[in-house]
């Protein structure tokens, strides 16, 4: 009798597709176990890749370090964000399906028995709806994460939690981020566990001199000092209208600022209607959506975050790996990740003077605006290297799996 892996297969023995059945699932338990990320997009309103797409592209080359075979599902069409991904070399799957589309629910399911993952990880609220019924439908194990705090929560999407609610692992990036999952998103507390995030260090390093004066030149910012800036989506909770509205007091002290504030979105033409508006359309620099980050942030002398609403900033981080002094909101995970006067300056949201007497007080304080930067940057290498994230989410896969992480 011919033998693999001990299944006997001779013809006439057995039956030749419960042998094949057999062979697959021996084979597929040797592979690495395939973790689907599924999402409702990765751009919003076109922009570039922000926010779960860029922790994605950071993510995977960890999982495949640690044994894992990761891709991306997309309840959506292709946008600009899944394309970046895919040409990072990670593979990325379209259902093309509006938002409410009840048909997703039929192609995810599809696509779950065709890439027969072992867990799916879920992130937005449409993956947490149609992912997560799709899941159940196969007895597929179910991660769900949420990084953002909403301050409207639909109906629909509140009525959907609660059907759906069972003791899923929930992963939240923050305190606050935990607290709107239980209060809004039925979501009890035993399944929660706080994961922060985490960058590549190694990718965020304070860029050379003749870089930096090179961009200088590209931007239109020669000749500028200092120079103030935020990096991130543009759009109304962000509150890059409350920084362009504490620039005039700023200027008025240093003639000379130049403010960037890179990024895309739908507040882009209005922020520079704005500009125009408050007449410093001449010092404000809107480049768009940039992949030179850490350049950028190099350049900045002190970076803003105006976030009426947020989980926990990427670019936050960024700039603290970089080794920038930060004035920030004190919002959702801002608050909670920095600590005001040693990691950073914090103020009230939608507060334009308090945004600019931090500024001037950095300015005029290089002792304490370096002691700060220097806090900061210790921060982020202690509680946000990206590795150490990654290896958090996998105790929770191993956790589900059964497996060790």
């Amino acid at each position: 009798m011919a033998l693999r892996n001990g299944i006997g297969c001779a013809n006439g023995s057995l039956d030749l597709e419960r042998c094949a059945l057999q062979r697959e699932g021996e084979d597929a338990s040797l592979a690495s176990p395939k973790i689907l990320h599924i999402c409702d997009k990765l751009s919003v309103n076109g922009s570039g890749l922000h926010g779960v797409g860029r922790l994605l592209e950071w993510w995977f080359p960890e999982f495949r370090a640690r044994g894992f075979d990761p891709s991306v599902l997309v309840l959506q069409e292709r946008d600009r964000g899944g394309e970046q991904l895919e040409r990072s070399g990670i593979p990325v799957h379209y259902l093309d399906r509006s938002r409410y589309d009840p048909r997703a629910l039929s192609d995810a399911w599809r696509h779950l028995g065709q890439a027969r993952p072992a867990l799916v990880h879920l992130h937005g609220y449409g993956a947490w709806a149609i992912g997560r019924a799709a899941a159940r439908l196969r007895g597929i194990p179910i991660v769900l994460q949420e990084h953002m705090i909403s301050e409207r929560t639909k109906l629909l999407q509140r009525g959907t939690d609660w059907l759906l609610s069972r003791s899923d692992p929930t992963i939240a990036i923050s305190g606050p981020v935990a607290a709107f999952c239980t209060e809004r998103r039925s979501v009890r507390p035993e399944q929660l566990r706080r994961i922060t995030n985490g960058l590549p260090l190694r990718a965020f390093r304070p860029a050379s001199e003749p870089e930096v004066f090179e961009l200088r030149g590209d931007l239109k910012l020669a000749g500028f000092t200092p120079i103030l800036g935020s990096v991130g989506r543009l759009e109304p909770r962000k509150g890059y209208a409350d920084l362009l509205c504490a620039i005039p007091e700023i200027r008025r002290h240093h003639p000379r600022l130049g403010v960037l504030i890179a990024g895309d979105g739908e507040d882009q033409a209005e922020l520079a209607a704005l500009a125009e508006e408050l007449g410093i359309a001449d010092c404000v620099r809107l480049p768009g959506y940039r992949h030179d980050v850490a350049a950028l942030l190099t350049l900045m002398d002190v970076f803003v975050v105006p976030s009426h609403s947020e989980g926990l900033s990427l670019s936050m981080l960024e700039a603290l790996a970089v080794g920038r002094p930060v004035v920030a909101t004190r919002v959702g995970g801002l608050g909670e990740a920095l600590c005001h006067e040693k990691t950073a300056l914090l103020v009230p949201p939608a507060d334009p003077a308090a945004i600019a007497a931090s500024a001037l007080r950095l300015l005029a304080d290089p002792a304490l605006a370096r002691s700060l930067a220097e806090a900061g940057r210790a921060l982020v290498h202690e509680k946000h290297d990206v590795s150490a994230n990654v290896r958090e989410i996998v105790a929770v896969y191993a956790e589900l799996l059964g497996t060790a992480s």
